[in-house]
């Protein structure tokens, strides 16, 4: 018991962060401060709603139990590498994502287990980037100035190829 919540609780912890900074600060404009009390206020729901059943149950399933941490975590991956290295994705994109992917791990780990013998984080990030990328390209991306910032090599050619698709579409409605 004692290796399951040594090896469980960073799952948690980050879990927890992770939808109080980047899902509920935004959604309902917290200031850090709030948001930091619910991460606190979270780690106690999840570990009573999804770690105490899975171990009641299958008191043997250490492995089970850090794999749905691991499912849940997973979902940052997109957001995290759309950030450093497409500068094309935006906020909204990350903040969708994350959230469809958060949803669709919750049913395929507790409503609708692992569908094709595929676990639920799979299913999850499969939907998050998928909702991630859909969502960058049809919101509006961050300023030239944001961009230079992180991608000075990459801002020229960004918005000279949006430059360039504006001018076709105008001409193309001529």
């Amino acid at each position: 018991m004692a290796a399951a919540m040594s090896s469980s609780e960073p799952c948690i912890h980050a879990t927890a962060l992770s939808y109080s900074k980047d899902i509920l600060q935004p959604l309902l404009r917290w200031n850090d401060t709030t948001s930091g009390k619910w991460t606190r206020r979270l780690i106690f729901p999840i570990m009573v709603c999804i770690i105490a059943p899975i171990s009641i149950m299958e008191p043997a399933s250490l492995v089970y139990i850090l794999l749905i941490g691991y499912g849940f975590i997973g979902q940052a991956f997109p957001a995290i590498i759309g950030m450093f290295f497409w500068p094309r994705a935006t906020k909204h994109g990350a903040f969708w994502g994350l959230f469809t992917g958060f949803i669709v791990t919750v049913i395929f780990s507790f409503l609708v287990p692992h569908p094709l013998g595929i676990h639920a984080g799979i299913w999850g990030l499969s939907i998050n980037i998928t909702v991630f990328i859909i969502v960058s390209l049809v919101t509006k991306p961050a300023s030239g100035e944001t961009i230079e910032r992180f991608f000075p090599d990459m801002t020229e050619e960004l918005f000279t190829e949006n430059r360039n698709e504006l001018s076709g579409a105008k001409l193309s409605k001529l």
